[in-house]
């Protein structure tokens, strides 16, 4: 995200307003799709629930920590990246002290770690554990650095994305089901693609290697474009109107945008599409759909008080 106003009146906001910058320094917009596949996963376990309301409650805040704590160290090690492409400011300029962000991450830690282990989720900790590896630690640090790499990020999409699969999935105490689950890690990979269209130039002027910056924006786009046709036909080969229909609607669109090489729209349409899978998984889970409609407003207030803009948004 970028700002329309200057640092100096930024600091002038409000103190209750400010308050706020240690909620969406954890980008909680961006949560809801980790949280997505993680309910399709769920979904896709065909409803055995052996949880309770508590359980629940415990595991929803114990797993927003945590995805939480992914993208603050998302934005730790990516700061230089995120400057020059203008965007996520409270760490990239420096908003927030080093020292506040890595109090925050160890508080964020801690709470997660102790939720979880009051909770008693012991079936959960494996897969819990490989998400945070995956995606806090081997994505963002060396030697390995995933997303520094065209195949790494790649890899990162496609098994990372599973993992929050098979995450839903043993919530539910249900095994694994990779056909039904498979257009769902192809959708997750082709919108992360998509998604790193917009920081292409940034990446480039650190030579961070990412897919895109490797093969271009068009190549990145069509291939993101074939990936939801794909997604589209598994998922109405599996009878699976839930990830069928989103990807049927935007398909076409994202595809005929790619090929014509408008970039603005191919990002508008990979929104729309992120978007529609959330709502038609919330249908299985009216708790979900609540918090979307609580959260978009609230956020909408939060960045035009604190930054002078229109954020979430589909432009």
């Amino acid at each position: 995200m970028s700002s329309k106003s200057s640092p100096d009146s930024r600091n002038k906001k409000s103190k209750v307003v400010r308050f706020f910058d240690y909620f969406f320094v954890l980008r909680p917009t961006l949560m809801f799709p980790f949280w997505t596949m993680t309910l399709a996963g769920s979904g896709i376990s065909r409803f055995q629930n052996p949880r309770s309301n508590v359980e629940w409650i415990l595991l929803s805040v114990a797993l927003s920590l945590l995805f939480g704590l992914i993208y603050l160290l998302n934005q730790l090690k990516d700061r230089n990246t995120d400057k020059l492409n203008k965007k996520l400011i409270l760490v990239s300029e420096g908003m927030l002290t080093d020292k506040e962000l890595w109090v925050e991450s160890i508080m964020l830690f801690a709470i997660s770690a102790a939720l979880l282990i009051i909770g008693g989720f012991k079936d959960l900790w494996l897969v819990i554990s490989g998400i945070f590896m995956i995606w806090g630690v081997l994505y963002n640090f060396t030697p390995f650095a995933l997303n520094w790499r065209p195949w790494g990020s790649v890899f990162a999409y496609v098994f990372g994305g599973w993992l929050f699969l098979r995450l839903g999935a043993q919530i539910m105490g249900s095994e694994a089901h990779l056909i039904r689950e498979l257009p769902y890690m192809l959708a997750f990979s082709a919108s992360c693609i998509v998604t790193d269209i917009i920081d292409r130039k940034g990446d480039a002027a650190v030579s961070k290697k990412t897919f895109v910056v490797l093969f271009g924006e068009k190549t990145a786009a069509m291939v993101g474009s074939i990936g939801f046709i794909v997604v589209s036909i598994l998922g109405f080969l599996n009878t699976d109107w839930v990830i069928a229909v989103p990807a049927l609607l935007t398909a076409p669109v994202m595809l005929t945008a790619a090929i014509k090489d408008d970039i603005k729209l191919t990002s508008q349409v990979n929104k729309f599409a992120i978007f529609g899978l959330s709502i038609a998984v919330g249908v299985n889970f009216p708790v979900y759909l609540v918090i979307i409609a609580l959260y978009y407003p609230f956020a909408r207030w939060y960045h035009r008080q604190r930054f002078d803009m229109e954020y979430p948004s589909f432009r």
